[in-house]
């Protein structure tokens, strides 16, 4: 189960081993800021709060691009990818 907290609208929905955070937002009518879909551009950015252990280890694109962020646990929603069922409770701003 994903929780979303986007601009404080909350969003619960199931999750999809093997797509990333943004295919499944956009596949249940969520919004997540977001442009290139690649990496690059950073504005997908979001706050993994609970269940990080149940995303793909981060990407050379997120290391390259967030590597300071990623210890706050800041990912990029296009870039990581559901690896596990449990609780994932994500935000953005």
């Amino acid at each position: 189960m994903i929780h979303f907290i986007i601009e404080g609208k909350e969003f619960e929905v199931a999750d999809e081993v093997g797509k990333t955070l943004l295919e499944i937002a956009f596949s249940n009518g969520i919004s997540i800021k977001h442009a290139c879909l690649q990496g690059v551009c950073r504005k997908c950015r979001v706050l993994v709060e609970e269940g990080m252990m149940f995303l793909s280890d981060p990407s050379d694109q997120e290391q390259e691009e967030i590597s300071d962020e990623l210890e706050q646990g800041t990912r990029l929603a296009c870039q990581s990818k559901i690896v596990g069922h449990g609780k994932i409770v994500v935000s953005q701003e």
